[in-house]
């Protein structure tokens, strides 16, 4: 299973392996989820039957370490969960504890490449700011998006091939470069060494970065799931007991946690006012010359007093565009006074938002923004409305584009899990990738239904200066390899 996931997702393994020379936190991540981790799982696998009295000491050493005297928790729920928790912790604290404290060091390997079975690569590379004398400053956040979107996007992306490109700056200092389903290695290496270059020109010739400020806070802005808020108070605690005592720090953790959608809420309301205000009286002029636009918002209000019968949480199942595997997401169908939301958490764990019209009994299109500002990338996706109250599956096709910004057709498949339209209820939801050999069997028919040949239409930049009907023939043959 692990193999695999380094296998589809060694842009994340690769940016683990980089943050390991640079920082502890780097180097616990590493340990305990990255590729050392792998190797310590394949080792095991080798020689536990050779060897299985000496590991089942090693694991019973472990737990004899475990006592509620050097046990932090973090529990994300109610008071129930939590007293649930308290009752059962006793059996935690089971262990005679020698009280060791276990240290871990960033060590730097040089250069490393591992080889996968995949026809592609992920290239990772990266330092330690805070080593090199730069502090960290929430501003990283701004060059993060500058770069991504711009720089390593024009550069990897589009001219490299590359399915996506990342790069981003912890708290700890470590900055990292990585690129996911990659042609290539020495190309995209020396992008990434020709970052400064490019900054310097950019500040030159950019002196309003206005865009960027914006979609950076927006990025900060958006709703968190239970599992993200509660990973955050975690981290805030473990950062404030460095330079707070730990009751200043939990109770920091908790104000996060508390008091996270007060405080989105309050920052927005007199934004929100305003818009309200602009949109009552721009309205009428913005729409009296374009009929289209009318109508589209005419039928987008009627829609939400239509979509009673099959409005709720759905968990949607198509193929991969990266991968032979079935992608599972969740989507929200909700109805408003004006409209109706639509919703879906990506594969990737992004939340999209967008809109739905109905303009028939039997059909009902939604459509949103794959892509987080400054990027938009419109996705349409059509589904069959069958003529009886609250069926419990929809099918559709898919209309979008792939990594490489070309355009894909495929089925798509939503079965409904649930008849609330409650937004943290949606946000819980899983999405991902489910390999083949995971499939229960009701997911393999999902998978025999969108997945198989004729399922999936695609097309592709044929690079060419002629634009003839040679160009036809060289795109088939290109979607063939």
């Amino acid at each position: 299973m692990m193999q695999a996931a380094i296998a589809r997702q060694g842009n994340s393994y690769a940016a683990t392996r980089v943050r390991s020379y640079g920082s502890v936190g780097g180097a616990y991540d590493e340990v305990m989820g990255g590729i050392s981790y792998y190797r310590f799982l394949s080792g095991i696998c080798e020689s536990i039957d050779r060897d299985f009295d000496a590991i089942k000491e090693k694991l019973t050493a472990v737990a004899r370490e475990m006592t509620l005297e050097n046990l932090t928790v973090g529990i994300t729920g109610g008071a129930s969960a939590a007293e649930s928790f308290i009752a059962a912790a006793p059996e935690f604290g089971t262990g005679t504890g020698s009280g060791k404290h276990y240290t871990l060091e960033p060590a730097y390997r040089g250069n490393e490449a591992f080889v996968i079975p995949s026809a592609v690569n992920y290239v990772a590379k990266g330092f330690n700011c805070i080593k090199a004398g730069i502090p960290y400053d929430p501003k990283m956040g701004v060059l993060s998006r500058i770069l991504r979107f711009d720089w390593l996007w024009n550069e990897v992306r589009v001219r490299g091939g590359a399915y996506g490109v990342s790069f981003g700056v912890s708290r700890s200092g470590d900055a990292v470069f990585s690129s996911y389903r990659d042609p290539s290695v020495g190309k995209t290496v020396g992008v990434y060494d020709g970052t400064v270059g490019y900054l310097r020109d950019f500040a030159a010739k950019n002196p309003d970065i206005t865009k960027y400020i914006i979609s950076t806070a927006a990025g900060y802005e958006r709703p968190l799931t239970p599992r993200e808020l509660g990973a955050a108070a975690q981290s805030n605690y473990f950062e404030g007991i460095k330079s707070y005592p730990p009751e200043e720090a939990l109770d920091s953790a908790l104000a996060l946690v508390n008091n996270v959608s007060k405080k989105r809420l309050l920052s927005h309301i007199e934004e929100m006012i305003l818009r309200l205000d602009q949109m009552e009286f721009a309205e009428p002029d913005s729409l009296k010359d374009n009929p289209f636009a009318k109508q589209l918002m005419e039928e987008t209000r009627l829609s939400a007093s239509k979509i009673e019968a099959f409005k709720g949480i759905y968990t949607s199942y198509s193929l991969s565009s990266s991968s032979d595997c079935l992608k599972m997401e969740p989507f929200l169908l909700s109805p408003s006074d004006n409209q109706v939301r639509v919703g879906r958490i990506s594969a990737y764990g992004e939340a999209q938002w967008g809109f739905g019209i109905m303009p028939d009994p039997q059909n009902f299109h939604c459509m949103l923004n794959e892509n987080q500002a400054p990027q938009f990338t419109m996705v349409t996706i059509y589904l069959q409305i069958p003529f009886f109250k609250n069926p419990r599956q929809l099918r559709g096709l898919y209309i979008g584009q792939d990594y490489n910004r070309n355009p894909i057709a495929r089925r798509i498949l939503l079965i409904k899990e649930s008849e609330s339209t409650e937004i943290d209820e949606f946000m819980s939801r899983k999405s991902g990738l489910i390999d083949k050999e995971d499939f229960t069997p009701e997911q393999q028919v999902y998978y025999d239904y969108t997945c198989q040949t004729g399922d999936f239409i695609k097309m592709c930049t044929v690079p060419s200066l002629r634009m003839d009907e040679s160009d036809l023939v060289k795109e088939k043959k290109m979607l063939t390899l």
